[in-house]
C-alpha cells in the first residue's frame, strides 16, 4: 500500500511540474544519505543526551538549502515538495 501511495504522490508532483508550463519537469534527488548523516545521526545524538532536537532545522539547513540546492547550482526555481514560496519580483503579485 506504502508503494502505490508514494507512486500516486509522484504522479501528482509531475502533474503540478508539467501545470507550471515553460517545460518544467520533475526531478527526484536521493539524499538519503545526506539525510542520515547530516540530520538524523545528530537527531538521535541529541535524544541519548535526553535533548529534544528538532530534526527539521537540521534537515532545512542541511539537506534542503544544502545538498539539494548545490546539486543545481544555476536552476532559476527549485521546489522541495514541502513548501513553495512564490516570488514574482517587484509589483503585485498576481
Amino acid at each position: 500500500a506504502a508503494a502505490c501511495a508514494f507512486d500516486a504522490v509522484r504522479r501528482r508532483a509531475e502533474d503540478a511540474a508539467r501545470s507550471l508550463g515553460g517545460g518544467m519537469e520533475l526531478v527526484e534527488v536521493d539524499l538519503v544519505k545526506e539525510y542520515w548523516n547530516d540530520v538524523f545521526e545528530d537527531f538521535l545524538e541529541g535524544s541519548f543526551r535526553f535533548e529534544a532536537p528538532n530534526p527539521d532545522v537540521f534537515c532545512n539547513r542541511n539537506v534542503k538549502f544544502g545538498s539539494f540546492a548545490d546539486r543545481f547550482p544555476d536552476a532559476p526555481l527549485l521546489a522541495t515538495g514541502h513548501h513553495a514560496r512564490l516570488d514574482f519580483g517587484p509589483g503585485p503579485d498576481p
